[in-house]
């Protein structure tokens, strides 16, 4: 019995070592998803800025009157700001940004100079790039960023800060912001950002936790409880396991084609788990089994 603990454990160390180098290797060839922007979406007026030397980029679409964004800084800081909007049909290029510190900053005029194209890498996305403004050691104090257009019903993007900070903590917020940008701001399917590296990446994070949940749940039921059979480590068929496969294909398209929710893509990573491992834990805990031979 000891041995079979050390070996089980020593199989969940080596899952992990595995996936953790997979990981690794697949942040390393894409460089572009650890240096990228933080989207946000904004359906408000007023938008306070925290941080705003990190790069963060504020999408929002403008109703009739301008938005503002507000940056109360107590020390100098480095302020860039860009202009972008989607390169999608009916879309003007006339967004207009004005900085304000107490007097005028700057007026970043939308007709003052030539848009450029702009390819996104992240969420894999053409833009229209317009005026830019830098300047290093900004003085402290509040700001004022206001955006507007000619009609104020323009979709924008505003680029604030060049710091580039994008670990785990903001990919995962990326996921909950990028599909609904996809279907809102871009008038695109989510499943689209299959694309990107980035959705890799999460897919792979997310299916990671859904095997090894699913593999610490079955070495635990299959060794501590008495009810789960003893040894048996297999307790589903053939006919049960392509059941199981097709509700994990199934969960998987439902959750690429609208949010991306991380907890559909888990239930379907543990409903792989399950067909992949021929194993059922309600079955384990009530003593039913669907195999046809003995394990």
């Amino acid at each position: 019995m000891k041995r079979r603990f050390l070996t089980a454990e020593s199989r969940t160390r080596r899952i992990h070592t595995g996936l953790g180098l997979a990981l690794l290797a697949l942040l390393t060839i894409t460089p572009d998803v650890v240096h990228a922007y933080q989207p946000r979406l904004t359906n408000s007026l007023v938008t306070v800025v925290t941080q705003p030397e990190i790069s963060k980029a504020f999408f929002g679409k403008l109703e009739g009157t301008p938005h503002s964004y507000q940056i109360n800084a107590t020390r100098p800081f480095e302020l860039y700001i860009n202009i972008l909007v989607p390169d999608i049909p009916s879309q003007s290029q006339d967004v207009s940004v004005s900085v304000t510190h107490g007097p005028l900053v700057t007026k970043l005029d939308a007709q003052s100079v030539t848009w450029t194209h702009f390819w996104e890498p992240v969420g894999r996305n053409w833009y229209w790039r317009g005026p830019t403004y830098k300047k290093s050691g900004a003085p402290p104090g509040d700001y004022e960023i206001r955006v507007w257009s000619t009609t104020n019903h323009t979709k924008y993007s505003l680029a604030i800060g060049q710091t580039e900070a994008f670990g785990i903590k903001e990919m995962i917020e990326a996921m909950s912001v990028i599909p609904r940008l996809k279907r809102t701001f871009f008038n695109q399917s989510p499943i689209t950002f299959l694309l990107s590296p980035l959705s890799w990446i999460y897919l792979l994070l997310i299916f990671t936790l859904a095997f090894v949940s699913g593999t610490i749940y079955r070495f635990i039921l299959i060794h501590l409880s008495p009810r789960a059979g003893g040894r048996v480590r297999k307790n589903i068929g053939s006919r049960d396991r392509l059941f199981r496969g097709a509700i994990g294909i199934v969960l998987l398209i439902w959750a690429l084609t609208t949010s991306w929710n991380p907890i559909i893509l888990f239930l379907a990573g543990f409903t792989f788990f399950e067909a992949l491992s021929s194993w059922c834990g309600f079955y384990a805990l009530t003593g039913r089994t669907t195999c046809q031979t003995s394990p």
